[in-house]
C-alpha cells in the first residue's frame, strides 16, 4: 500500500513537471491549434523523428515535418484501423478526422486515459509482467506458420540489413555481410511464426490504470508490421525496462543481450513467450541480433541526428561497435 502511494505521488509530480517545463515551443504548432480552435491542449511535444504532436484532453495530433515522420504517422493510422478488427481493439486509439494545414498533413486520434510509465516504480516488474502477458497473448492470435526459405528471409530478415548498408563503410558492410550470412544459416529452412509486430514495445508506450495497475492500453503503432518477427517486443520491453534505470540501451545490449545474458527474471518471460508461439530456443540467438538491426535500422532510420560529428559519434557506438560485439560471438 505504501509503496503504491509513493508511485502515484512520483507519477503526479513527473506529470506536472512536464506540463510546466517539457512543452515544445514552436509557431507552427501555436497556428495549428489556433487553426483547430483547441482549448484543451495539455502539452506540445517534438516527437521522432521529426514531428509536432499536440495533446489535448481527449485527441492526440500528429503533424510529421519531415518524410521518415510523415511514413511513420501513416502506418500508425493505418495499423489503429486494421486493430479495431483483432481482440485488443478496446486497448488502442480510434482513428479522428484529421486534414490539411499549411500544406501539411495531420494526423488525429483518440488519447486514452491511462498512464505512460518512463519511471522505475515500486510495480515495475509486476507492469512488465502484465505487458510481456498482453503482447504475447496478442502475437498468439496474430501468428502464422511459415517456412524460412529464400522469400521469407528477405522480406523478414533481409530487408533490415539492406537499411543499413548505405550508410556504413567498405569494412563494415563486409563485416555486417558477413552477421547477414550467419543469421541466414541459422533459419533458413526452418519453420517459424509471423506475428504482429509493434516495433516499439517499450514500458512506456503501455498505458496503466494507477488505481488498479491493469493496462489501458498499447499507444505508438508508427512501427508496427502485421507480418513481423516474433520475440523482438520481448527484447525491446527488457531493454528499455533497464534504460528508466538510466542505463543506455546499447550498453544493455552490448554488454548482455548480445550474449544472452539474460537475468532470472527476463527469462522467465522469454521461455514464457517462445514456448507459448511454439518458437525453437535456437532461433533466440538470430533474433538477439535481429533485434538490434532492426532497431538501429527501422526505429532510428539510421539518422537520429543531422550534425555529421554527432551522427559519425552516434554510428561508431550503435552500429560499428555492435558489428563487433556480434561477430566477436562468431
Amino acid at each position: 500500500m505504501l509503496n503504491t502511494i509513493k508511485d502515484n505521488l512520483l507519477l503526479k509530480k513527473e506529470s506536472l513537471k512536464s506540463r510546466l517545463f517539457s512543452s515544445y515551443k514552436s509557431p507552427l504548432a501555436d497556428r495549428l491549434i489556433r487553426h483547430l480552435g483547441l482549448k484543451d491542449v495539455e502539452r506540445v511535444i517534438h516527437g521522432k523523428p521529426d514531428a509536432l504532436i499536440v495533446l489535448t484532453k481527449d485527441s492526440v495530433i500528429r503533424m510529421p515535418l519531415d518524410r521518415l515522420s510523415a511514413v511513420r504517422c501513416r502506418v500508425n493510422s493505418r495499423a489503429l484501423k486494421a486493430l479495431m478488427r483483432t481482440s485488443i481493439a478496446e486497448f488502442v486509439p480510434d482513428v479522428l478526422e484529421g486534414g490539411i494545414f499549411e500544406g501539411r498533413l495531420y494526423y488525429r486520434e483518440e488519447r486514452l486515459s491511462g498512464v505512460a510509465i518512463d519511471l522505475p516504480l515500486s510495480k515495475m516488474d509486476e507492469m512488465v509482467v502484465k505487458a510481456a502477458d498482453f503482447i504475447t497473448k496478442f502475437h498468439q492470435e496474430t501468428a502464422r506458420d511459415i517456412v524460412i526459405n529464400d522469400a521469407n528471409f528477405k522480406r523478414l530478415f533481409g530487408r533490415e540489413f539492406t537499411r543499413l548498408y548505405p550508410y556504413l563503410n567498405d569494412d563494415y558492410r563486409e563485416k555486417l555481410a558477413r552477421i547477414e550470412d550467419k543469421v541466414k544459416k541459422a533459419v533458413i529452412g526452418k519453420p517459424l511464426k509471423t506475428v504482429w509486430f509493434h516495433g516499439d514495445y517499450k514500458i512506456e508506450n503501455v498505458l496503466f490504470d494507477t488505481k488498479t495497475w491493469q493496462i489501458k492500453g498499447i499507444i505508438d503503432w508508427d512501427l508496427s508490421r502485421k507480418v513481423g518477427l516474433p520475440l523482438l517486443d520481448i527484447f525491446y520491453l527488457l531493454a528499455y525496462k533497464e534504460t528508466l534505470a538510466k542505463k543506455s540501451v546499447v550498453d544493455v545490449f552490448t554488454e548482455r543481450f548480445s550474449k544472452q545474458d539474460f537475468t532470472a527474471f527476463e527469462k522467465e518471460i522469454i521461455e514464457k513467450h517462445i514456448t507459448s508461439l511454439a518458437i525453437s530456443t535456437e532461433f533466440i540467438e538470430p533474433l538477439v541480433v535481429m533485434f538490434w538491426i532492426n532497431h538501429v535500422g527501422l526505429r532510428y532510420g539510421i539518422r537520429p541526428v543531422e550534425d555529421k560529428p554527432a551522427k559519425s559519434e552516434w554510428i561508431n557506438k550503435n552500429v560499428y561497435d555492435v558489428i563487433n560485439v556480434i561477430l566477436a560471438r562468431s
